[in-house]
């Protein structure tokens, strides 16, 4: 308050000063001032006179419209500094806005993993006797395990997850035996207890996942192949390519070793695109393939339709268990 009082009386001093400056030079006589014409020889005939007479009276008209130009545009200054003056005081003494109320949306409930729903078998590893919390390595996916703390339902304790814990049959369980954990939540504690990892004396290639593990088809391949994403955990999710078991079905491309093959191969991807691709299949007997990089299943939809049965039935797969296989060439030309 006291800065902008400052800027308002330097506004009115100089403004005041300006007028003071402006009143003296209103005053001056160019006729009068003896020491202007002592600057230039006067001629008998009078021209040089005549002449200085000019010059000065144009030097004084154009000092006096600097002074005014300069008068107004302090004056126009003072005028705004005022304003402003006025207006800061006011805002001043002015009530503040009141607050607007903002009511935010309410946050949206987590989406549930798919992987929660799932059932998990384990091997419990410890069992704490005061809290009852079991630490407990799951089987999550082929050859990947997890070892986790547990809270079984209704104990409460310091668990990274909570589950209903199925498979001693109402006794006590203990190190070693066998589970099942169903509907397994995280239980969202900050410091919960976290084992140490344990990794079971395993073949991976002789690992199978019994499932069902739900898995969303990304898109399909050819007639036996998709593109699925697994939560395999609650938090932890793959991208994997999976063969559908049990069939085979023919060869697209340069691949084909005729043209009806190649035909053939075009419908059971067109098939096999209406069927899966985009929707959510159950996994079964999941595990490694003889090739690298996908793993063989048993693929159902959501309504229950075997995905190789379907394809049979539609004369776009033959079954498939192993050894050579008859080329579909053959096959159209016994047709």
């Amino acid at each position: 308050m006291a800065l902008r009082c400052a800027r308002g009386a330097l506004f009115y001093s100089l403004y005041g000063v300006l007028a003071v400056i402006m009143a003296g030079a209103l005053s001056i006589d160019i006729n009068k001032t003896s020491a202007l014409h002592s600057r230039i020889q006067i001629s008998r005939h009078g021209d040089a006179d005549i002449m200085t007479r000019q010059i000065f009276n144009t030097a004084a008209i154009r000092k006096h419209a600097a002074l005014f130009s300069l008068a107004a545009g302090v004056t126009a200054g003072s005028i705004v500094g005022i304003g402003t003056l006025l207006q800061d005081n006011a805002a001043d003494t002015a009530a503040p806005p009141a607050a607007v109320a903002v009511t935010a949306p309410p946050a949206a409930a987590p989406s549930a993993s798919p992987a929660a729903g799932r059932s998990f078998a384990g091997d419990v590893v410890y069992v704490d006797s005061q809290t009852k919390m079991l630490h407990v390595r799951t089987h999550v996916w082929v050859a990947q395990f997890n070892t986790v703390s547990v809270c079984p339902r209704g104990v409460v304790a310091a668990c990274q997850y909570t589950a209903e814990v199925g498979g001693y049959n109402g006794a006590a369980p203990r190190a070693g035996q066998k589970v099942t954990l169903q509907n397994l939540t995280p239980s969202g504690i900050a410091d919960a207890v976290q084992p140490a990892a344990t990794t079971p004396a395993i073949r991976p290639r002789q690992d199978l996942v019994a499932g069902p593990v739900p898995a969303r088809v990304i898109k399909t391949g050819d007639g036996d192949t998709v593109q699925t994403e697994v939560d395999i955990f609650p938090g932890t999710r793959v991208l994997i390519d999976i063969r559908i078991g049990e069939i085979d079905t023919p060869e697209k491309g340069g691949r084909a070793k005729c043209d009806s093959e190649a035909a053939r191969a075009e419908d059971a991807s067109a098939e096999m695109r209406r069927l899966l691709e985009g929707k959510t299949v159950m996994l079964h007997n999941v595990k490694y393939e003889k090739y690298g990089g996908r793993l063989l299943a048993d693929v159902t939809t959501e309504n229950g339709v075997n995905a190789a049965q379907h394809m049979i039935a539609k004369g776009l797969a033959k079954p498939y268990g192993g050894g050579t296989k008859e080329s579909w060439c053959t096959l159209a030309l016994r047709r």
